[in-house]
């Protein structure tokens, strides 16, 4: 679980296996800690919205920066590696997001421009590419027919509830 702070930082808390608490530990918390700064020291500052993925969080940054920390096996963290990280990374070179989304394994952001990026599992096209191959690094969203960007994006949500590699079952014995 993590809190936007008034002051523009962030806490957060609970389970942090892969570092989603994002203080440069995995240590369980049982209480709020700050969020460190990029490559684990200082203080993640300048917060202006947050999204928690399943074992992710992304943060945007006043004036279109993401980060990202916690669960990387499948790029969600979009630093263009696959190695969960227990501090915030950038997420690609995005510089005008205007909203984020973590969702279970992927993440997305709406660019300032009215496009979309996204990066993470793609197991069933849920990066947006036209491909169901996962990207470590954010891509931008295609439009309809395979044509250029989606535009008009205004904001965005990445959903989940769905095994990033197609090969698990839900709750109900469904093959998702």
């Amino acid at each position: 679980t993590c809190a936007l702070l008034s002051d523009s930082t962030v806490k957060c808390w609970g389970y942090n296996f892969y570092g989603e608490v994002g203080d440069a530990s995995t240590t369980n918390r049982t209480t709020p800690v700050l969020v460190r700064g990029a490559g684990g020291s200082g203080t993640l500052t300048g917060v202006s919205a947050i999204s928690s993925g399943r074992f992710h969080t992304c943060a945007l940054i006043s004036g279109g920066t993401v980060y990202c920390w916690g669960d990387n096996e499948n790029g969600e963290l979009g630093d263009g590696t696959t190695t969960s990280k227990s501090f915030p990374v950038r997420a690609g070179t995005i510089t005008t997001a205007s909203t984020i989304s973590a969702g279970e394994y992927h993440s997305c952001s709406a660019l300032a421009d009215g496009t979309a990026q996204c990066w993470g599992a793609a197991a069933f096209g849920q990066v947006g590419s036209g491909t169901t191959a996962d990207s470590s690094i954010p891509v931008t969203v295609i439009g309809p027919g395979a044509w250029g960007a989606l535009t008009g994006v205004a904001t965005i949500s990445a959903g989940g509830g769905n095994w990033p590699d197609g090969t698990g079952t839900d709750n109900y014995g469904h093959t998702i």
